[in-house]
């Protein structure tokens, strides 16, 4: 078991670094959202057989609508569902004409780009540099723990994408048992809404990346040892 003073500076570290990284630096935010922007645009731009997300800045008429949250929400998922098909449509003279019937929705979703990626993003980087072990195997750990966090991120916009195209609405083309869409609603609620999720999860990457078979081992001997002795 860890020493309580390493553990007490292990966590005062984390504290600081997390501090430096939540401090609003010129630029830093900005070049984030620009990021987050980039990347779920190319890799959402086609969702589902008929579904198409953009990812804009806010509008004057977004920022006007009363649940719209300035300062937190800094940008729009616009989400549209197109289909066309053609149908024989009846006309005045009483012949028909087959024409393009379009059917569909859309919506704009206001999201906060700190708190689905950014506040994850630093909170896993803090933890890891926190942690006691040698700067070689600290940096790895940061590389995959950058990764795996980039991945949550991801998951999380999808989380949002598909409840979004799986509501009873014009946008919907997810059509889903009863089950599954309670299913789909408690993972959406815990990952993408809850703030347990945006804390819990890069806290389980941290471990993951940080601690081996071997460290566990070690802390599960050094514990039985201790707790043989008070016997």
């Amino acid at each position: 078991m860890l020493p309580g003073r390493t553990v007490l500076r292990s966590f005062l570290l984390a504290v600081g670094i997390y501090v430096l990284l939540a401090v609003p630096w010129p630029g830093l935010r900005g070049a984030y959202r620009a990021a987050f922007r980039s990347v779920v645009s190319g890799v959402f731009a086609e969702f589902g057989s008929e579904g198409k997300v953009r990812v804009e800045y806010p509008t004057e008429k977004d920022r006007a609508n009363p649940a719209f949250r300035p300062g937190l929400e800094d940008l729009v998922v616009a989400l549209e569902r197109r289909t066309v098909t053609w149908e024989d449509i009846k006309q005045p003279d009483g012949s028909t004409k087959r024409l393009p019937v379009t059917e569909g929705g859309a919506l704009r979703v206001a999201i906060e780009t700190g708190r689905v990626g950014y506040v994850p993003t630093a909170l896993v980087i803090a933890l890891v540099l926190a942690t006691p072990m040698p700067w070689s195997r600290r940096l790895k750990s940061l590389v995959w723990a950058i990764v795996f966090v980039n991945l949550f991120v991801v998951v999380r916009v999808a989380l949002l994408l598909t409840y979004s195209f799986a509501q009873d609405s014009p946008l919907q083309q997810f059509h889903l048992s009863a089950l599954t869409g309670k299913v789909l609603a408690f993972t959406y609620e815990f990952l993408f809404v809850s703030p347990t999720g945006t804390v819990l999860v890069p806290a389980l990457i941290w471990a993951i990346v940080s601690f081996t078979r071997e460290d566990v081992a070690n802390l599960t001997a050094v514990s039985d040892r201790e707790h043989d002795k008070k016997g």
